[in-house]
């Protein structure tokens, strides 16, 4: 157990470190400072004042911390323990039990409190991604839509220019010949068309 607690420790420190190397302020007050026990909610707020009196510091490294020496303590008096009576099993593990309730039960608010900042944390990074979702995606359609338009800008003056050529190969036929050909009187008649209804 005292090996799990300095592992927990060790992984709450590189756990909550940011991509910077820095902490969130709010995550950093409570491990490393601790809250007010005025910030508490009523509830746990004696707890953390029961701590307080006993001149144990509430952040969470300190709580872990008296965990660990606490631990180590009982795990010495049983170790000497007379352990042919049930009265004294109990008392000696009922001794000093208070401030370890109390320091559990804070422990306990400290880690709801952290829970919601990273709630709160993991709900702006959402929606920042999505913005920036939101932005990448208008700036695709808009330079799409625009590639779009110089395709077709490309794709109509090379119809114009091959409409053009086609007038210049009808202009050095001889008439009789344009005329006698069905296919190149259609083409000339939608030419003559065109150009009537852009001159309106």
């Amino acid at each position: 157990a005292l090996s799990d607690l300095k592992a927990l420790q060790h992984d709450l420190v590189e756990g909550f470190l940011e991509l910077d190397g820095t902490y969130d302020p709010q995550i950093e007050t409570l491990l490393f400072q601790g809250r007010p026990c005025s910030g508490y909610q009523s509830f746990y707020e004696a707890y953390c004042e029961n701590l307080e009196s006993l001149g144990i510091q509430t952040n969470v490294m300190n709580l872990l911390s008296y965990f660990q020496i606490h631990l180590g303590r009982k795990s010495e008096s049983f170790a000497y323990l007379d352990r042919s009576t049930f009265p004294s099993i109990i008392g000696t593990f009922m001794k000093g039990l208070h401030p370890v309730i109390n320091a559990s039960s804070t422990l306990g608010y400290q880690a709801q409190v952290m829970n919601n900042i990273i709630n709160i944390n993991l709900t702006k990074s959402i929606s920042l991604a999505s913005k920036a979702r939101n932005t990448i995606l208008a700036v695709f359609v808009v330079c799409l839509i625009l590639v779009s338009l110089l395709i077709w800008m490309r794709i109509l003056k090379r119809i114009r220019e091959v409409r053009n050529d086609f007038k210049k190969v009808l202009q050095v036929l001889p008439p009789k010949l344009v005329l006698s050909s069905f296919l190149l009187k259609q083409l000339l008649n939608k030419a003559a068309g065109m150009d009537q209804n852009r001159e309106k």
